[in-house]
């Protein structure tokens, strides 16, 4: 979007409890990226069409993936911990949803992967940033369980007012849509498809003795 503005980007760290503030501020011009169009954050910022449509999902290990494919098995689980995420936008009440669960609350998706001592059986989260997460962590997998908890739509927040650079991002979204670069981006940061694999560097003992593969 910057190289479509011919303007230079810069990044600025927020976190979404105070994003708010800093946009009716006019800290910065726009906020990215997966933030959740919520009835409550529509209150308090302006936000663009939405890009993207995501699906909650749960990650697991890869062997208990069986046990999440349906909603009524995982509502049956007694005492099933089930990980939240700051800055996830989860915005399902955990503990009314599924009555015999418990909420984790996590500062970083990082956590769930490092949480074996905090017996944290799941982390709810979006499909596609689990999808992304589950490259990172191969021994676990995404389930969708049928059927499907909901959906939930992704935007830019923008600065408080700014009706010209909402104008102009919400005609962004819809060329960058229809040109399916959406299509590719999704396909390459998510799904993890056309990576070329790293070649180890060549050694004596890998490629003239053979003693490693």
């Amino acid at each position: 979007m910057a190289g479509d503005l011919g303007v230079r980007i810069k990044f600025i760290p927020f976190d979404l409890e105070n994003l708010s503030q800093l946009l009716e501020e006019d800290y910065f011009d726009i906020a990215m990226s997966g933030i959740p169009i919520l009835p409550g954050t529509l209150r308090s910022m302006v936000f663009s069409d939405a890009y993207m449509n995501t699906n909650w999902a749960f990650v697991v290990k890869d062997h208990l993936r069986h046990r999440f494919s349906s909603l009524a098995k995982i509502k049956k689980m007694d005492g099933l911990t089930i990980g939240i995420a700051a800055g996830t936008g989860a915005a399902i009440d955990i503990e009314e949803y599924f009555s015999l669960a418990k909420a984790v609350k996590m500062d970083s998706v990082s956590e769930f992967f490092q949480s074996d001592e905090q017996n944290i059986d799941c982390l709810l989260i979006s499909a596609e940033a689990g999808s992304a997460w589950t490259l990172l962590h191969p021994d676990y997998q995404v389930v969708v369980p049928k059927p499907m908890i909901g959906v939930q739509s992704l935007g830019y927040p923008v600065a408080g007012g700014d009706q010209e650079l909402l104008n102009y991002v919400n005609s962004w979204i819809e060329v960058i849509i229809r040109g399916k670069l959406v299509d590719e981006v999704y396909d390459h940061w998510i799904l993890g498809r056309g990576a070329e694999e790293k070649q180890p560097r060549w050694s004596v003992i890998r490629d003239v003795l053979h003693w490693v593969e």
